[in-house]
C-alpha cells in the first residue's frame, strides 16, 4: 500500500483523450468529481501579475538544506523508464505511454501545456520521490469547482493542482513528501497573489494520504461519487484544498472560527497536559512518602 499518494486522470474529457486508461474521471481541471508530516505556510500579500510557472530549481531547499543526501530537480527525458515504473508501482490508475512521453519534457499530454515537476534523486540518480503539478486558470474549472475553490475568480484567477505525489517505501514518513509540497508552494504559490488555492484529489480509501494532507492544513471540500473505475469497480474521491492570499474558498465564517478555536486549543493542550501530569506525579510522590 502506497503511504503518500495523490493521483489524477491526465488531461482530456474521456478515457480516449487522456493519459489514464482505467479511470472514469473527466479531467485534471477538477470536473465534477479523483486517486492518490507538519507544515505551516502563510499567505503572501504583495501584488503581482501571474507569470508562467517556473521549472523546479535544482537547489536542495528554498531556504536551508533539509535533505542534503538528495538532489531536487525537474524530470528529464532520461528519467522516462524510472518514472513510469514508479507510477505503476504507486498508483492504481494506469497511464498510457503518451503520458510519460510528454511528462519527461514537462508537458501536458496532448495539450502541450507546461507542467511543474519536482524529483528527489539520490547520489546514484535513483528517483526516491516525485511531485507533478499544474497551474489551472479559474476559467478552466467547471462552475461548481470554481465556486468552491476560487469563488472570487477575478482576484484569484489561478489554482495550483497537485497531479501526482509519491515516495518510495524506504523514504516514507521522513518528511520528504511534505518537503516536496513545501517546495511546490514556495515556487508556484507563495509569491503569486492570483493563485488562491492548492488542490488535489484522493481516493476515499487512502486513509494515510488523507491524514497526511489534513495534517498539512488541507480542507476536505467535497466527496465526488464514482470518480474512478479501477478493476471494473467505481471508487469515490475527496477533493482537498489549501487556500492562500485571502481566499476562503468553500469555507464560511463558522468553519473559519471553528478552525481557529481548534488550532488555539491544540497549542495550549500540550503544555496543559504536561503540567497536569507533572503535578499528578508530584502529588503521587508526596503521598508515597507520607505512607512510607
Amino acid at each position: 500500500m502506497v503511504d503518500i499518494i495523490s493521483t489524477i486522470p491526465y488531461n482530456g474529457i474521456s478515457n480516449r483523450n487522456n493519459g489514464a486508461s482505467e479511470t472514469k474521471a473527466q479531467s485534471y481541471y477538477c470536473h465534477p468529481a479523483s486517486v492518490g508530516e507538519d507544515l505551516e505556510l502563510g499567505d503572501g500579500s504583495s501584488p503581482s501579475t501571474h507569470q508562467q510557472h517556473p521549472a523546479a530549481s535544482s537547489s536542495s531547499s528554498p531556504q536551508t538544506p533539509r535533505f542534503p543526501q538528495f538532489q531536487f530537480r525537474s524530470i528529464r527525458p532520461s528519467d522516462r523508464r524510472g518514472i513510469q515504473e514508479l507510477h505503476e508501482e504507486w498508483f492504481p490508475v494506469r497511464y498510457q505511454s503518451e503520458f510519460y512521453d510528454d511528462l519527461v519534457h514537462g508537458k501536458m499530454c496532448h495539450s502541450g501545456e507546461d507542467l511543474y515537476t519536482l524529483l528527489a534523486v539520490d547520489r546514484d540518480e535513483k528517483i526516491v520521490a516525485c511531485l507533478v503539478a499544474a497551474m489551472v486558470p479559474a476559467k478552466r474549472l467547471n462552475f461548481n469547482s470554481r465556486q468552491l475553490l476560487l469563488p472570487d475568480h477575478r482576484k484569484h484567477s489561478m489554482g495550483c493542482y497537485i497531479m501526482t505525489l509519491g515516495t518510495v517505501e524506504e523514504h516514507r514518513k521522513t518528511g520528504l513528501a511534505t518537503y516536496l509540497i513545501e517546495r511546490c508552494i514556495q515556487e508556484l504559490v507563495r509569491d503569486q497573489p492570483c493563485v488562491g488555492s492548492l488542490y488535489l484529489h484522493v481516493i476515499t480509501s487512502n486513509e494515510s494520504a488523507i491524514r497526511f494532507y489534513e495534517r498539512l492544513g488541507f480542507w476536505r471540500v467535497q466527496e465526488i461519487q464514482d470518480y474512478y473505475t479501477i478493476a471494473d469497480k467505481y471508487h469515490n474521491c475527496y477533493l482537498y484544498a489549501k487556500y492562500f492570499h485571502g481566499n476562503r474558498g468553500h469555507l464560511d465564517l463558522f468553519q473559519l472560527i471553528s478552525w481557529w478555536v481548534s488550532n488555539v486549543w491544540k497549542k495550549i493542550k500540550t503544555p496543559l497536559t504536561f503540567l497536569f501530569l507533572k503535578e499528578s506525579s508530584r502529588r503521587r510522590i508526596i503521598s508515597d512518602n507520607h505512607r512510607a
